[in-house]
């Protein structure tokens, strides 16, 4: 494989690991705004069945980030110890520290299940009209 397409894969799985990112924030976003204009007008049912469809689409998203960004790590990583190799020369790559990597995948999933975890418990809140005024 080239310099080249190296790195265009490279930049392929940050463009992806992007979408998937902020497919992620659009499906959160919309799961607070439902839940602050509905949730407390859904039946128990109705509500089950909508943290239930959100859980398995975040669930979706997060196994999705977690698998690509493992895999993006890996890349970076074989690039990196191509370039120290000397098998490819791109001189500007691979300047961050390695431990930069992992400390941002765990600051990632945290930020990710933190979210998921927020906002199902905004629902909650919002479903038992807490901070409603009458």
């Amino acid at each position: 494989m080239s310099e080249a397409e190296l790195i265009e894969v490279f930049l392929n799985y940050v463009a992806l690991l992007d979408s998937q990112l902020l497919g992620y924030i659009s499906v959160l976003s919309g799961f607070i705004v439902v839940s602050y204009f509905a949730a407390s007008k859904l039946t128990t049912v109705l509500a089950g069945i909508v943290v239930a469809l959100y859980s398995l689409t975040c669930g979706l998203f997060l196994t999705r980030i977690v698998f690509l960004r493992k895999d993006f790590v890996e890349l970076h990583m074989f690039i990196v110890e191509q370039r120290s190799a000397g098998v490819i020369d791109v001189p500007w790559f691979g300047t961050n520290p390695p431990w930069a990597s992992e400390v941002l995948n765990y600051l990632m999933i945290g930020v990710t299940v933190g979210g998921y975890l927020g906002s199902v418990l905004f629902f909650f809140v919002q479903r038992r009209g807490a901070g409603r005024e009458a």
